[in-house]
């Protein structure tokens, strides 16, 4: 009798602790935008639990198995392999290891050939990024090396004091020199958008190499060498 007693005590208690809104009752509100729910992602629109494909509105893909659950790594859709980041954000236009992901983000072996580049698109690009004091320079000696053309462009900060940024040989070999500052973030766009008119498959990935590197680096894109040089104050970069 006491112990029936002592649960409707309890029993009232707590109604009375609700009605009160000392305990809250709360409802889950699973109408738009992102949930986490035991470590797994997954996205509402208006109240719909998205699967497969889905375009947010910095222009990302994601992928959503058919729980809605948010997937990483490496999946296969309708015959084509696709990489997705840790934080599910699909790759494109790079390599993931070996393997190249063209603009759809699909892996594939059609991949442009990078072994001859037209310089005159070279120069009219970095023409058009602002590049100045063009100079048209024969028999050009640099160290044991010796040029018979070359065209010589300079990027300046703009404050009038002409320092150089940048600097970029063209030489009419097919070769290309680059010299610029460390931590000049504001030519990285640029250096991004040369490297991409040189090698049109390969100038994402030889951007990501010259992102934080430490030390010289040798490697090979196309049938050309590169050669990443570390000095004091910039960064070196010889393709050819």
């Amino acid at each position: 009798m006491k112990k029936h007693l002592k649960k409707l005590v309890l029993l009232s208690t707590l109604t009375m602790m609700i009605s009160q809104g000392a305990i809250g009752v709360y409802a889950v509100d699973y109408s738009n935008g992102w949930h986490l729910n035991n470590g797994k992602w997954s996205y509402f629109d208006n109240g719909t639990l998205r699967t497969s494909w889905f375009k947010d509105k910095n222009g990302e893909w994601y992928y959503f198995d058919s729980n809605g659950i948010m997937q990483s790594g490496w999946i296969l859709y309708n015959n084509n392999w696709y990489y997705l980041y840790s934080n599910g954000v699909m790759a494109h236009s790079c390599y993931i290891g070996d393997y190249y992901l063209n603009d759809d983000g699909a892996w594939t072996n059609n991949v442009l050939s990078d072994d001859k580049f037209n310089s005159n698109d070279v120069k009219s690009l970095i023409e058009k990024l602002g590049y100045s004091s063009v100079e048209r320079v024969v028999d050009y000696e640099n160290s044991n090396d010796k040029y018979s053309s070359l065209y010589r462009y300079t990027w300046c900060d703009g404050k009038g004091d002409n320092s150089e940024y940048a600097a970029v040989n063209i030489f009419d070999s097919g070769s290309i020199s680059i010299l610029l500052r460390k931590n000049g973030t504001i030519f990285n766009e640029n250096l991004k958008k040369i490297f991409e008119c040189v090698f049109p498959e390969n100038g994402q990935r030889l951007f990501n190499e010259i992102d934080g590197i430490k030390e010289n680096k040798s490697l090979i894109l196309g049938n050309k060498n590169v050669e990443i040089k570390i000095f004091d104050d910039s960064i070196g970069i010889m393709i050819g």
